[in-house]
């Protein structure tokens, strides 16, 4: 898993259907589209939380976590991009050792965005989901990451402030993300702020047909 991006087809696993569905109980089943994040994390890394849209037909076991909650298509894009920020990664590392633990998550401050807003950005998550890396996609990831600032309200300040935290992204890169910051009007929240979905431990397995 990487971040925006889950290819089940790297999965080595298969699972029995009717098996998980018994395991999960009366719940939506692993037909539902969820988001998963990976537990195992450092603030040293690139980035600390990474995040990926699990397709139906996808479980995952204790090292990647899931939304309990199934999601529609442009609501789990939308939270795999605010999740996969750098604002947001900014938040999770001054929590983090090794651990995204689900306390870590649960306490986590996302804000929810406009149904214009929320397509947006699973529009851009979407395509950066197609690609390696974010670096293929350096004016998308840019303007991900400045419509997620602004949505959490931040100057140029402190989304600098936030941009210096990440040494490992090229700095233009960084600079991209600034600049595109800097070009946006303001968005406005229809809501100040929502948690992150409730999370279940739940490595990720492909579900037989």
């Amino acid at each position: 898993m990487r971040a925006f991006r889950l290819d089940d087809r790297e999965s080595t696993r298969e699972a029995d259907r009717a098996a998980v569905q018994q395991r999960l109980g009366t719940g939506p089943g692993p037909g539902a589209v969820r988001v998963g994040y990976r537990d195992v994390a450092s603030r040293t890394n690139r980035v600390t939380l990474i995040a990926a849209r699990l397709p139906p037909g996808v479980v995952s076991t204790h090292t990647v976590f899931c939304s309990r909650r199934p999601l529609a298509d442009d609501e789990a894009w939308c939270l795999v991009g605010l999740l996969n920020s750098l604002v947001v990664n900014y938040l999770v590392r001054l929590q983090v050792n090794v651990h995204v633990s689900a306390s870590i998550m649960a306490r986590l401050p996302v804000p929810r965005p406009s149904s214009d807003v929320q397509a947006q950005l699973a529009v851009w998550a979407r395509a950066l989901g197609e690609v390696a890396d974010a670096e293929t996609l350096p004016d998308t990831y840019a303007d991900l990451n400045a419509g997620v600032a602004d949505l959490y309200g931040l100057s140029t300040h402190e989304f600098r402030h936030v941009l210096s935290g990440f040494p490992l992204i090229p700095e233009a890169l960084r600079e991209r993300c600034a600049g595109a910051f800097a070009q946006r009007g303001r968005w406005r929240s229809i809501a100040p702020y929502t948690h992150v979905p409730a999370v279940a431990p739940s490595s990720v397995t492909r579900m037989a047909p």
